[in-house]
């Protein structure tokens, strides 16, 4: 039995759609957010001010809170052979749309024997869900504001929506110090880089705007965290 087989068939039993009581979820809920203030892993260290209005309707709404985020960005990356980014150097990073000034400045700073690579990459948030049913819910309005492969992760107690873009760039453009592609290039993919980061934004407000609708009303209390 693979994974999704073993997700549907603990779903039809029950076991996924059992609500946890109010004390339990609200207090898995405060721990997690908790240590994400006290430790936020991100490479700026704060949620991005992109998504901001978002994560904080989740983490104020009582079926909803957030595990993690990013709001999209362009990157610039030297990797290693492993790929591991935890390992890369990290020569741009932006949330929001990039200059070809910044871009040049940032390609300056390249000067090892790694692969270098352009990045763009979509938004990406996990959301925990109190049951099933508004885990659904969430996956639904998400697949319906454009994030095609939103998906419902079942990992141990908890129940995890994730949210995905779709748009996303990668491209090798330099080895052994030397930059491979020609400035007519770079212009057209960091043009294309930064209408996709757009492009991601307006779905995300068009999710938030649906979120909104769907539970802020009388029936959908909030809490103040």
């Amino acid at each position: 039995m693979n994974k999704m087989d073993k997700f549907f068939s603990a779903k039809k039993s029950g076991i996924f759609g059992m609500p946890k009581t109010r004390h339990v979820f609200e207090q898995e809920k405060l721990d997690v957010l908790k240590k994400l203030k006290e430790c936020d892993k991100s490479k700026i260290g704060k949620v991005d001010s992109e998504i901001k209005d978002l994560i904080d309707f989740f983490n104020k709404t009582k079926d909803f809170y957030t595990t993690s985020s990013c709001s999209g960005r362009i990157l610039l990356i030297e990797l290693s052979e492993d790929n591991r980014k935890d390992k890369a150097n990290w020569l741009l990073a932006e949330h929001e749309e990039v200059s070809f000034n910044d871009l040049i400045k940032s390609l300056k700073k390249y000067k090892s024997k790694k692969e270098l690579w352009f990045k763009q990459e979509p938004l990406i948030l996990h959301v925990c869900a109190r049951t099933l049913e508004k885990a659904e819910k969430l996956m639904s309005l998400s697949i319906q504001s454009g994030f095609k492969k939103a998906s419902i992760i079942a990992l141990s107690r908890r129940i995890i929506v994730e949210i995905r873009g779709t748009d996303y760039i990668s491209a090798l453009i330099g080895k052994n110090g030397k930059i491979l592609v020609n400035d007519k290039y770079l212009k057209e993919i960091l043009s294309i880089a930064n209408e996709k980061l757009g492009n991601n934004l307006e779905r995300k407000d068009f999710l938030f705007k649906s979120l909104r609708n769907q539970f802020n009303s009388k029936n959908s209390e909030t809490i103040r965290l």
